[in-house]
């Protein structure tokens, strides 16, 4: 499954020989896309200057770069389970 708070590139070897169907792995990709468009839309309103509704004080917040960057690793990382998953 991909640990979203851990991605990692679709071309490294996972830590364990775990084998995860295509449908598994379509479902676990899901989730991760949902996740990434909320924080998208974070992203987003932070840059428009509009208040975001969260329990901290936004200047203890990554920046907006630190966010997409989080994001696009988890994105890769997604590619990387269902290429894995696809040659099952």
């Amino acid at each position: 499954m991909i640990d979203a708070d851990n991605p990692v590139s679709g071309d490294s070897t996972p830590d364990d020989d775990t084998e995860v169907s295509l449908s598994e792995a379509a479902q676990a990709v899901m989730d991760v896309l949902v996740e990434c468009h909320g924080n998208l839309e974070a992203v987003r309103h932070r840059l428009n200057g509009d208040e975001i509704d969260v329990d901290m004080d936004s200047s203890e917040l990554p920046s907006p770069r630190e966010q997409v960057l989080h994001i696009a690793a988890q994105l890769e990382s997604c590619a990387g389970a269902l290429r894995d998953a696809e040659r099952e």
